[in-house]
């Protein structure tokens, strides 16, 4: 190969995961790069045009990986890969233990449980991702509340608990429609650009005050503001939408007891918009790669024609895992683990 001729494509990863994860695999194809997928058991003909690899085992997508994509949230218990469109559970530690050297992790909500030694990065906690993704948790919280609701929007009175990125964007459409919409936050400069875009604003102490007459409130805080007092005067008719992470901000036994309507709404990008959050992914994870220092080294050692060598060494690797593959290393629940090549 010449100085002239273009590097190789980078090899994705992509393990586990919901629709968002196959529509960021099928995005990522048409930016060049070669996907493998394992733990998407929803790949399909659509998928397989789009250029993607299916995978038999972990170790299979990930031997070469420049980036290995989890999910969003990349586990649910901090024990399994989160993949509910897979037959497979996926224990997380065995999975980890593949990973190469040089390989980036990119995954959705790291917490402290996830491996310190891995090359890692959370594509979920940029500014960027946050506010795009928020888009569409907007667009999924208004389809639940139409869906949801025996009532119209236009004319109802709705509380938004919390002005952060998604009370923000839900705000505006909600008064468009004709509701009167009420704005409860902490900060007085928080209440101050409510007032300003023509919506009602309060602090939480109104809350109990404001609950009796509402027809909808979505909660966009994660910490207990919707307990007892605002539980017990809320109207039958009422419906409450919890948008916040986990642990809420709703008191679920005592919704319960006052037999309030709740709909906890999480994941409503991957719901309701998985192909937009798909490329929004997509997008994230090209830049990664982009900005890594390793990934960047690794195409200008190749764009000088020093990647045969490489490739000789690549597909000597690839013969032994053949070999393993052969031998039924890594298949099965009661099979050896798959180990480092």
């Amino acid at each position: 190969m010449n100085s002239s001729s273009p590097a190789p494509s980078a090899k994705i990863a992509v393990i586990g995961g919901d629709l968002r994860q196959l529509e960021a695999a099928k995005a990522l194809c048409q930016r060049g790069f070669q996907v493998w997928v394992f733990g998407l058991d929803v790949v399909g003909e659509s998928g397989a045009r789009a250029g993607i690899h299916v995978a038999d085992n972990p170790a299979q997508a990930l031997y070469g990986a420049s980036l290995l994509l989890l999910p969003l949230p990349y586990s649910r218990d901090g024990i399994h890969i989160n993949a509910p469109l897979s037959t497979t559970v996926i224990p997380a530690a065995p999975l980890f233990s593949l990973v190469e050297k040089n390989t980036l992790v990119a995954a959705g909500m790291i917490d402290d449980a996830f491996p310190k030694e891995l090359r890692q990065t959370d594509y979920a906690a940029g500014e960027t991702f946050a506010i795009r993704n928020a888009a569409l948790t907007t667009e999924g919280a208004l389809a639940v509340a139409i869906r949801e609701t025996r009532f119209a929007i236009n004319g109802s009175r709705v509380l938004i608990t919390g002005f952060g990125r998604i009370g923000k964007l839900l705000a505006p459409p909600l008064r468009a429609l004709g509701a009167d919409v009420t704005v409860l936050a902490r900060k007085e400069t928080d209440r101050a650009w409510a007032v300003s875009m023509g919506l009602h604003a309060a602090s939480f102490d109104a809350l109990a005050d404001l609950a009796p007459t509402a027809d909808l409130i979505f909660n966009t805080v994660p910490a207990p503001v919707i307990g007892r007092p605002v539980l017990s005067v809320m109207r039958q008719s009422a419906l409450i939408v919890e948008l916040a992470s986990l642990p809420g901000g709703v008191d679920l036994r005592a919704a319960a007891e006052y037999g309030v309507n709740l709909v906890t709404a999480l994941g409503l990008p991957g719901k309701y918009a998985p192909e937009s959050a798909g490329r929004i992914i997509a997008d994230q994870v090209a830049s990664l790669l982009q900005n890594d220092r390793i990934y960047k080294k690794g195409r200008k050692r190749r764009s000088h024609g020093t990647y045969g060598k490489q490739k000789r060494k690549t597909q000597v690797r690839h013969c032994v895992l053949r070999l393993l593959l052969h031998a039924g290393v890594g298949h099965g629940a009661t099979a050896r683990p798959f180990p480092r090549l």
